[in-house]
Formats: C-alpha cells, sequence, structure tokens
C-alpha cells in the first residue's frame, strides 16, 4: 500500500527555491542551516517564532471560508430548495437524510487527512500538497450535486464536498501551530474560527446576487466551485512550508494509525472538555441554521423566506467579523482566552432563548445580530484554546481533525433531533430552546480547562 509517507522529499523543493520572495510577502517559513541539512524532530516541530504578515492572515482566512461556504450555504439555503424540487412531499426527510450522511464523511475525514498530512513528505510540503487535494474534491463533489436529479445523486456529491472541505478544515487548523507564532494564535484563530459563518454568508451573497436559488439550485452550486477553487489558490500564492523529511516519519501501519484516533480524556482532561465545549456550541448554532429557512417559511410566514435567511446571514456574519477581530486581538494582549469563550457562549444562548419564544421577524434579526457577536467573540479564540491543549507536536493534524469532529458531529446529530422534534412536536420553540440550553453547556463544559488562563 502506497501512503503520503513513502514520498521522499527533494533538497531542493519548490518552497526552498521560493524562500527570498517569500519573505517579503511576510510569509512564514522554517528556518534551516546554511548546509540545508535536514532538521531533527526538534529543529522541525519547534514553535514558530517569525511573525506571519496581515497579507498572509487575510488569504488564510479566505481559504479557510471555503469551508462555510461549502458546508452553511448548502445546508442553509441550496440544499432545502433542491430537496423541496427533488421531492416535495418528503422535502424535511430527504433533506435530514443527506445532510447528516454528509456530516458523517466529514467526521471521517478531518482526522483522517490530518493524520496523513501530518505524515506526507511530498515535495509541495505536509498542509500544501492537502490543500490542493481537498480544493479538487470539493469542485468535484458540488459539480455531481449541481448536475444531480434524484435524492441519490445529491446524496453522492454531498458525501464527496464534506469529505474535502473538511479536510480542508483540518489542514488549515494545522496551519496555525505550525506556522503561527504564540504571541499571533488568537488573532490568526479567529481567522479560521469565524470562516464557517463568514463563508456561509458569502456564499449566500454570492448566489443570491448571480441567481435564484429557490429555481435553480443548480447554478448556485456551479457558482461554489468556482468560487472554491480561486480561494484555495489565492492563499497557495503565498503559502510556503518545508517538506517534512522522511526521516522523522515512522514507518506507515494501519494499525498504529488508527490506535492513535484515540485521545484518553483521563489523560488529556483539557482536551475532553474544549472538546465537549465545542461540540455543544456548534450544536446549538447548527440546529438553528438547519431549520432557519423552513422557520421562516412556516413561522414568521415571510414572502421570500430566501431573502430572509440572506439578511440574517448577513447580519450575523458582520457581527461575528467586528467581534472575532476585536477580541482576537484582544486575546493577543491580555494571553487569556477562557474569559472569552465563557462570555461567547453564554450570549449565544441568550439570544437563541429570544429567538425560541419571541417568534417575530424583528425579533429574530435582532437575535441574529446578538448571535453573531457571541459566536465571534467564542470563535476569535476557541481554535487558539484548541491548540493549547494538543498532546504532541507530531500529531497536531491529527489531534485538530480529532478537535473538529466536534463540529462535525453536530451536523449529524443536529438534523436528526431536529427532524424528530418537528415530526413529533411540530414546535419550534422547543427545538430552539434545547439549542440554547446547548450553549449554555459549552460555557460550563470549558471552566474546568486548568492549562489555559
Amino acid at each position: 500500500m502506497t501512503t503520503p509517507a513513502d514520498f521522499s522529499s527533494e533538497a531542493n523543493s519548490p518552497a526552498d527555491e521560493e524562500a527570498t520572495s517569500s519573505d517579503r510577502l511576510g510569509v512564514a517559513t522554517l528556518e534551516v542551516d546554511a548546509t540545508r541539512q535536514e532538521p531533527d524532530a526538534d529543529a522541525f516541530y519547534q514553535v514558530p517564532t517569525q511573525s506571519v504578515s496581515w497579507l498572509y492572515r487575510i488569504l488564510f482566512g479566505v481559504a479557510a471560508i471555503v469551508i462555510g461556504v461549502d458546508n452553511v450555504t448548502i445546508k442553509q439555503l441550496i440544499l432545502p430548495a433542491q430537496m423541496a424540487q427533488i421531492d416535495p412531499t418528503n422535502k424535511i426527510a430527504a433533506f435530514t437524510l443527506v445532510a447528516s450522511v454528509g456530516a458523517l464523511a466529514g467526521v471521517i475525514s478531518s482526522p483522517l487527512v490530518g493524520a496523513l498530512s501530518d505524515r506526507t513528505t511530498w515535495r509541495w510540503g505536509r498542509r500544501r500538497s492537502w490543500l490542493l487535494i481537498g480544493a479538487v474534491g470539493v469542485a468535484l463533489g458540488l459539480v455531481i450535486m449541481g448536475v444531480a436529479t434524484t435524492v441519490w445523486e445529491v446524496l453522492v456529491g454531498e458525501i464527496i464536498v464534506q469529505f474535502a472541505a473538511d479536510a480542508l478544515l483540518s489542514v488549515c487548523t494545522a496551519i496555525i501551530p505550525d506556522q503561527i507564532p504564540l504571541q499571533q494564535r488568537a488573532s490568526a484563530s479567529a481567522f479560521v474560527g469565524m470562516a464557517p459563518l463568514v463563508g456561509g454568508a458569502v456564499g449566500i451573497i454570492l448566489i443570491s446576487r448571480l441567481t435564484n436559488v429557490l429555481t435553480h439550485p443548480a447554478q448556485a452550486y456551479f457558482i461554489l466551485a468556482v468560487t472554491s477553487v480561486l480561494f484555495v489558490f489565492s492563499f497557495l500564492t503565498v503559502f510556503r512550508e518545508q517538506a517534512l523529511p522522511r526521516k522523522l516519519v515512522k514507518p506507515f501501519r494501519l494499525a498504529t494509525l488508527l490506535s492513535e484516533f484515540w485521545v484518553d480524556p483521563r489523560r488529556y482532561p483539557d482536551f475532553g472538555f474544549v472538546w465537549l465545549s465545542r461540540a455543544c456550541a456548534f450544536f446549538g448554532y447548527q440546529v438553528l441554521i438547519t431549520y432557519v429557512l423552513f422557520y421562516l417559511q412556516d413561522v414568521i410566514h415571510l414572502a421570500r423566506a430566501d431573502q430572509g435567511v440572506a439578511a440574517f446571514q448577513i447580519s450575523s456574519t458582520v457581527a461575528l467579523l467586528i467581534a472575532a477581530i476585536v477580541s482576537g486581538i484582544q486575546a493577543d494582549r491580555i494571553q487569556r482566552l477562557k474569559p472569552f469563550v465563557v462570555a461567547g457562549a453564554l450570549v449565544m444562548g441568550a439570544a437563541l432563548f429570544a429567538i425560541a419564544f419571541i417568534p417575530v421577524w424583528p425579533v429574530f434579526l435582532a437575535a441574529g445580530v446578538v448571535l453573531g457577536l457571541g459566536f465571534g467573540v467564542y470563535l476569535a479564540v476557541d481554535q487558539a484554546l484548541a491548540v493549547k491543549v494538543l498532546p504532541r507536536a507530531s500529531a497536531r493534524g491529527k489531534d485538530l481533525g480529532l478537535i473538529n469532529t466536534a463540529i462535525f458531529i453536530p451536523l449529524i446529530v443536529g438534523p436528526l433531533i431536529g427532524g424528530f422534534v418537528l415530526n413529533t412536536s411540530h414546535n419550534y420553540t422547543v427545538l430552539f430552546a434545547i439549542a440554547a440550553v446547548f450553549m449554555l453547556l459549552a460555557a460550563v463544559f470549558i471552566t474546568p480547562v486548568k492549562s489555559v488562563r
């Protein structure tokens, strides 16, 4: 069996040839000695000290928002509209099937690709290679969804999209400890943390301006395919990394690789608490955005529910951007993370309670802004906090991939619980109140973390 670890890196790699131009752009690179000898493990996995430029961080964020472009936009608007066309009688059941099974691909993809990228010795570098693979996979899956005429064809495309998009998330999060110095990690983490929501807003704006998704969902998929590739390639123009020396990679054994996917929470309790907090926060948010289109149609009774979704997403995302940037900068200054995560989760819980018990459009829109502010504060430092509780430097991609499953599991469980609640009680108040309680639990679970202030 051939694995990425079986390919040896070469001394004169593209990363070496482009080092001078990369330095001018402020791109983070690993230093090597004058003889260009391959570094040992301590040198290769050392904590970065070279600051990265705003150009690097902005394009890093642009690449990361592909995750939201191809996840939030699809789940929130395109997929519900497509299911209503393909199977209008069973649209909720069809939507739940595709959304849940597609999310399962992300649960598998993130830690698996993270682990493979940790071992990849290709000349292009560990993370760059998988960024390219992920971009191509996303485009392929979106095209399949665009031409699909049955629920099962849509499901195949969704599985490919989610596997590739969640692989991109795994790689992007691993880049933070690989290349971002400690004093810039909170602000850099903010770019990745807010990527799903910002990407969702970007995707909704694009498709709402360029097509009518309610009547032409196929066009929306094609627009997202082109956008995703362009966004990832923009970051690849400034992202450089040294190839992983083959001598630092242990011989590939599938059993060993699979055994490393378990991180014992008794041995690493902080890792477990961070995972639980993230899972609760994303479950609460996922429940809301998954059913927001149906909620606006069935409860608020908006004539153009798709425009209501766009207004909600845009206003929420603007608030999120402001809160995330400000919080990330402040967290870098004071070097404290836990207060931001706890405060953000509590604010989101309050917003969801308002949506649950006051079902009118102005309150819903205002609560969306409050939700965005809370999520911005939470996401600004959540990724930086996760980086601080990783067990091993040599397995950053895999361990961050495991942390990211706390995002993908709610993508599976959220539609299932939401579908069950709506099919049995037909009550959005109960559904969104449950989401609010999970937001409060996100704050509770972060308080026992001891290794991070």
